[in-house]
């Protein structure tokens, strides 16, 4: 499939989580979660990097320690791990992204959500969700 441009859009994904490396009928989901693609001020995060050759209905996986979830995904993970069902203990989580949608948010979205990033400290949440980033 063809490289979207993602710089300043709205990706929107399809997310499942799941403890471990199980397999997909034990993952919890889909939950329906966007966000702005480049904004963060210490630039992209490794998730961002990750996804940027996937295409329109592709499938990113990842089996990451849970404890790395915040630096993995840098200032937006906030708004996806306050939605996310995991293991309350540390371990493997097993997520998996489907992109749904791209698209061209307005301005005023694109500020906002930089807005928001820098008053949470980062993380992108807003609130005290117990992210670390606070």
């Amino acid at each position: 499939m063809n490289k979207l441009e993602k710089y300043l859009k709205e990706l929107t994904f399809n997310v499942w989580s799941g403890k471990g490396q199980e397999t997909l009928d034990s993952h919890f989901g889909p939950i329906e979660w966007s966000f702005i693609f480049g904004i963060g001020s210490s630039g992209m995060s490794d998730f961002e990097i990750a996804i940027d050759e996937l295409g329109l209905g592709e499938v990113f996986e990842l089996n990451i320690e849970k404890s790395r979830l915040n630096s993995y995904f840098g200032g937006i993970f906030g708004g996806l791990g306050a939605r996310l069902v995991m293991p309350e203990t540390e371990g493997l989580i097993s997520l998996k992204f489907e992109l749904k949608a791209v698209a061209t948010p307005e301005p005023k979205e694109i500020v906002t959500a930089i807005a928001a990033l820098q008053k949470s400290g980062g993380c992108g949440c807003g609130s005290d969700c117990g992210c670390g980033s606070h």
